[in-house]
């Protein structure tokens, strides 16, 4: 089976890249960076192999390929999911007594499916009642109401990126020039109301036209469609990042210090696992003389950046 979590993206990438460096030979000197967030996060690591493969064969055009950025990225489900409990509580959103309560009675396992009744199953229930109202993606935000997802019905999204697809865009465009939004949809200032606000901008003609689509190519523009050929192959980037950085290549990951859908505590977890030396300790960052996160350094170049009470996946 061929490696990559979804590897047509890895193969497009290698196939586009070079044909475009080799239309735009001024360009090929430049140092290349890759970048993603989220989901795209899980995939940034698996390209960055393949360029490093492609540089070590010769492969022509050459990259100048220097390195690479993640945040708040998909890594691990150990890492991902486990350290949500450990948020939790840092966050103050679990109390001491829970928290030393799971610890012992799920034994640091908080993944993955537990007996109903046990006392793991049961602290665990009990977590859930305290955090199950919270935006996970930024705590301090409110909860958003929901949003059309794949098959049209309205549904809460609790993940980064899962598909918006309003039911019937005939229908909908009326209902919008009548005093505001259809029913269901995310208030205006919610951050899912841009999801709403993309469809319509993507979908435009003339924004199209802007953007040199070739009229015809797609129908409706959706985002994140799930009917992609995906298929899940690997669960776990770890080993990438690691030979990565033993190939000296640059990496800056960096995390929302308020998102609990991949919690920060998480990201340093699965860092700390690569053994890597730290060179430079935990100290602030700063914009305008005022904090705005956090950075530690490690041997071979790569930093591990928070920052502050956002989530960092791109917005519209």
């Amino acid at each position: 089976m061929n490696q990559g979590h979804w590897r047509p993206e890895s193969d497009y990438f290698l196939v586009v890249l070079p044909t475009w460096l080799l239309a735009h030979p001024e360009f090929s000197s430049n140092p290349l960076y890759l970048g993603g967030d989220s989901y795209g996060g899980f995939i940034v690591p698996i390209v960055a192999e393949e360029i490093a493969k492609s540089i070590e064969a010769s492969h022509t055009p050459e990259f100048n390929f220097h390195g690479y950025l993640v945040g708040n990225s998909i890594t691990s489900p150990y890492y991902d999911d486990n350290f949500k409990v450990q948020f939790a509580h840092h966050m103050a959103l679990i109390s001491d007594e829970l928290y030393e309560s799971v610890k012992r009675t799920c034994e640091g396992q908080y993944q993955g499916n537990h007996d109903n009744y046990t006392p793991c199953a049961n602290d665990l229930n009990a977590i859930s009642l305290c955090t199950e109202n919270l935006n996970e993606q930024q705590i301090l935000e409110p909860k958003c109401k929901s949003i059309f997802s794949a098959n049209g019905k309205m549904e809460e999204i609790n993940r980064k990126l899962l598909l918006e697809k309003p039911s019937d865009p005939k229908w909908l465009q009326p209902s919008l020039s009548f005093g505001g939004p259809p029913p269901d949809y995310p208030e205006f200032g919610c951050r899912r109301y841009e999801n709403l606000l993309a469809y319509f901008w993507a979908n435009d003609k003339g924004v199209q036209r802007a953007l040199h689509i070739k009229e015809g190519s797609i129908k409706t523009w959706i985002r994140c469609p799930k009917n992609l050929p995906y298929e899940t192959q690997v669960e776990s980037v770890v080993s990438y990042h690691q030979r990565l950085n033993s190939r000296g290549y640059r990496a800056l990951v960096y995390s929302g210090d308020h998102d609990m859908t991949i919690p920060y505590i998480g990201t340093q977890a699965w860092i700390k696992s690569l053994n890597i030396p730290i060179v430079g300790q935990w100290r602030p960052w700063l914009v305008d003389d005022q904090i705005a996160g956090y950075v530690t350094e490690y041997s071979n170049g790569i930093s591990f950046v928070t920052v502050k009470a956002r989530t960092t996946f791109p917005r519209h």
